[in-house]
């Protein structure tokens, strides 16, 4: 939190997490901006939070990051923590976050390093799969790594920017 603070100005702020699971990035945010609100395509893990949730303001919803359930230039901050290499189409997820973002906003995006010599997703190695630090996988081309971690993306900061390049924010 305080990484984001030191760039994006959270006060009053009007905040999104995309992939917020249970919702605790969202409790955090909401301490610290003016509402925070979170989304998630898993209605178990929503539900979850929901239940443990004590928000001043803001809600967690069910909803898939390619299509989100806000207007156009609801959020000062989208937040996507962990989650862009998940998602089944990162493109149209960073374009809905740039939708729903307002001008002058901010969209953070936490993702793997390509360059990191460790996967910490771990890998699927035929039908077996191995979790933990596996060296060395993210250094594979992309269709041999993505045969063992067909579940998770990594990036590279030019891979980001080729993916964002053309957006409108």
């Amino acid at each position: 939190m305080n990484l984001i603070r030191r760039y994006v100005d959270l006060e009053d702020a009007r905040v999104l997490d995309i992939g917020c699971g249970i919702g605790t990035y969202v409790k955090k945010l909401d301490e610290v901006s003016g509402e925070a609100y979170g989304v998630d395509i898993d209605p178990a893990r929503v539900h979850e939070g929901a239940q443990t949730r004590q928000s001043r303001r803001g809600t967690l919803s069910v909803a898939v990051s390619e299509r989100l359930p806000f207007a156009d230039a609801s959020f000062d901050m989208v937040l996507l923590n962990e989650v862009i290499e998940h998602v089944k189409d990162d493109v149209a997820t960073l374009r809905e976050a740039c939708r729903v973002l307002r001008p002058g906003g901010h969209v953070v995006i936490y993702a793997p390093n390509r360059l990191y010599p460790f996967e910490t997703h771990g890998v699927y190695l035929g039908k077996r799969y191995v979790f933990g630090n596996i060296p060395f996988v993210n250094y594979l081309p992309d269709l041999l790594r993505g045969r063992l971690v067909p579940h998770a993306r990594a990036y590279t900061t030019r891979g980001l920017r080729r993916i964002v390049a053309g957006l409108d924010a």
